[in-house]
């Protein structure tokens, strides 16, 4: 039973990581937003706090997506090879192009905003990073959300088998 509830639990992870970048994508629109209505040192404070903070986040919850997956399947892989039966599935391959591109994104407008307030790069070009960055992170949660999908029925074929191969 307890080792039931540990691989729920590990189900459970990958939605919760899945959540963690949906409140990135929310903290990045903050920053966006509060990026257009800086007039004042206060407000540009703020918005450098929400940038960073939507930066490590996206960085933290990507990471951790790929960690997961790639772990996952490894473990449903050496399952299958134990257990004499048919395989439950395939866990998907982690996908990196759009996590990276977010991440180098969210990362590449967090350092162009200083060079665009002192004048070294055109001051649009770090907003139109921003919104790239916000672009490449929707693509890459939907990604990660059909992965994670997929996961979840492949660990509930695997659960299935295994409870009736206890039972039985």
């Amino acid at each position: 039973m307890r080792e039931t509830q540990r691989r729920a639990r590990k189900a459970r992870f990958g939605k919760f990581i899945w959540w963690l970048g949906i409140l990135a994508t929310g903290i990045l629109v903050a920053a966006l937003g509060q990026g257009f209505r800086v007039s004042a040192k206060d407000d540009l404070r703020v918005h450098i706090f929400l940038a960073l903070a939507a930066a490590l986040t996206m960085l933290f919850s990507h990471l951790w997506i790929v960690i997961y997956l790639r772990f996952l399947r490894r473990e449903v892989r050496l399952h299958q090879e134990t257990q004499d039966g048919p395989p439950s599935g395939e866990i998907p391959r982690a996908r990196l192009l759009w996590s990276t591109v977010a991440t180098a994104a969210v990362f590449g407008s967090f350092f162009l905003g200083p060079l665009g307030l002192v004048g070294e790069v055109p001051s649009g070009l770090h907003g139109v990073v921003g919104f790239l960055a916000l672009a490449a992170q929707w693509m890459s949660l939907r990604g990660e959300k059909r992965d994670l999908a997929a996961c979840d029925e492949v660990l509930l074929r695997l659960f299935a088998a295994e409870a009736a191969h206890l039972e039985g």
